[in-house]
């Protein structure tokens, strides 16, 4: 059947999609800048192997977690998931992409899912949830790449992503959350994570990173763009080809990554899940996408006994002989104050103490790892660690300083704080526990009444 490529209301191409919504040609070319980034075909020619791929990478993989639980449900017997894409016509909240029936008149803003309520039916399926007789299946979960179970829901308006974690212990639910106190911590931009349960399961949840006049760029497509030159790195080519783009400070958001991934011990950082955000009216390209996606580390597969041990890990994704770890990639360390680090156990520690479903012998164990990591940190670039009274902050936690100084040196409300100073109230939690580890604030009286004040 032919449909029509469309990036909102820009007719692309005209595509032959046949059984399993495989693409079987391109027909006709419209607006090749339109294309999706990396799949434009050569000159001259139509072949899809680019589109192929692209489109074939939207679909949810037949490895995905519990899936053999809710085929039946969702999918005729025999089938794969790459029915679920023409049931909600290949649209996704990482981009404006999607498809219709060659002469079908529906438009972007009548379909999307950015701006449009949407059914649960294909979020309950996937988690193994009763659905009706005749499910709706035109879902944002029908373009949920990764393995891991996870869902869309849309609460207070916004677009969030629920993700669990492998089994038996489901540690990179607790992990994405501990990651992004990191990124904070040491002033990196991020996707912010937080604990949420839903329909009995435990899950780590963050908003659509996404908007609706953006889309999300994989490292994947750009390596498909355009390949690497003979003579250097992935790490260097992907620099060289940011910076082509206009991302001025491509290396240095790249160290920033390499450092959180070392810290953590991130064993999967793909090229799928770090990228750019391209604005998708005028196609230029902003900025580095967030840090996202850092679950699968702390030994999350490990006992605690064997993560307490700071040992090399495989990491991705640019290993080689030259370079085993992510530090050997990074000539200067990529923070404007690095000896933030050195109170990272103690933050990271406070932020354990709230995950009360973690064992404590777990907790002691991450802290121990991640201790060991700082140190690593400090030996490698030669940073001595501060005296308590000197502990470098970040720019988050000097301008927590600065608000509570003029609020007479006490704050009753994390929401007043992330309000006038333009961060999300977790955000402001996260900094503020930070700064108590730290003896730089105090917590004085009970939870409920109670209020922190400067030391």
């Amino acid at each position: 059947m032919i449909y029509e490529l469309m990036h909102k209301d820009i007719v692309v191409a005209d595509i032959d999609i046949g059984e399993d919504a495989r693409i079987i040609k391109i027909k006709n070319i419209y607006n090749p800048d339109h294309f999706p980034f990396g799949t434009l075909p050569p000159k001259k020619t139509k072949d899809p192997s680019g589109l192929r791929r692209w489109w074939d990478n939207r679909r949810i993989p037949m490895s995905r977690d519990d899936l053999e639980n809710s085929r039946g449900i969702i999918l005729p017997e025999g089938s794969t998931t790459g029915a679920l894409l023409l049931a909600c016509n290949g649209l996704s909240l990482s981009d404006s992409y999607w498809v219709r029936e060659k002469g079908a008149m529906s438009s972007f803003s009548e379909v999307n899912f950015f701006e449009n309520d949407y059914s649960y039916d294909l979020g309950d399926a996937l988690i193994g949830k009763k659905v009706g007789n005749k499910p709706i299946l035109s879902s944002p979960d029908a373009t949920s790449e990764g393995n891991l179970l996870k869902r869309w829901k849309i609460i207070n308006g916004k677009r969030v992503l629920l993700k669990s974690g492998s089994k038996p212990h489901r540690y990179e639910v607790y992990n994405e959350v501990i990651a992004s106190l990191v990124c904070a911590h040491l002033g990196i931009y991020h996707v912010d994570y937080s604990l949420i349960k839903d329909d009995g399961y435990l899950y780590c949840a963050c908003e659509d990173f996404v908007s609706y006049a953006q889309d999300f760029v994989t490292a994947y497509m750009v390596s498909e763009e355009s390949g690497k030159r003979n003579s250097e790195s992935l790490y260097r080519f992907f620099i060289r080809r940011y910076t082509e783009l206009g991302i001025m400070d491509a290396e240095k958001r790249f160290n920033q990554m390499l450092l959180v991934d070392y810290l953590l011990g991130n064993e999967d950082r793909h090229l799928n899940n770090f990228g750019l955000i391209r604005d998708s009216n005028t196609l230029k390209f902003l900025s580095l996408a967030p840090i996202f996606d850092t679950g699968s580390c702390l030994g999350y597969l490990e006992e605690d006994d064997v993560l307490a041990y700071s040992k090399p890990r495989p990491w991705k994704p640019f290993p080689s002989k030259a370079h085993p770890t992510q530090l050997d990639l990074i000539d200067k360390l990529p923070l404007d104050m690095p000896r933030s680090v050195f109170s990272l156990p103690s933050a990271v520690s406070s932020l354990l103490d709230t995950f009360g479903e973690m064992p404590s012998k777990r907790k002691k164990a991450i802290v121990g790892f991640l201790s060991n990591r700082v140190a690593d940190v400090a030996k490698k670039y030669g940073i001595a660690e501060p005296k308590a009274s000197l502990t470098n902050l970040s720019d988050i936690e000097e301008r927590i300083i600065r608000s509570i100084a003029e609020r007479g040196g006490r704050l009753q409300n994390a929401e007043d704080l992330s309000i006038a100073l333009g961060i999300s109230r977790i955000t402001a939690l996260r900094h503020i526990n930070a700064l108590v580890s730290i003896r730089k604030l105090r917590r004085v009286g009970s939870k409920k009444t109670g209020y922190w004040e400067l030391v």
